[in-house]
């Protein structure tokens, strides 16, 4: 959002500005449900996962 505020002086800002949102959102989206599969597969095996680590 400060890059947003540093590039004001265009009509295009509100159309770069959604698609960084948007963007952020899936990336943050993809980790989330990579870390879950990771998990998920490594339970399946019957291993122990890094929640199981301080036990």
């Amino acid at each position: 959002m400060l890059l947003l505020a540093a590039t004001d002086n265009t009509q295009s800002h509100d159309v770069a500005g959604v698609v960084a949102v948007i963007g952020v959102f899936v990336v943050m989206l993809a980790l989330f449900s990579g870390l879950i599969w990771l998990a998920f597969r490594a339970a399946r095996r019957g291993r122990a996962t890094w929640a199981d680590d301080d036990r």
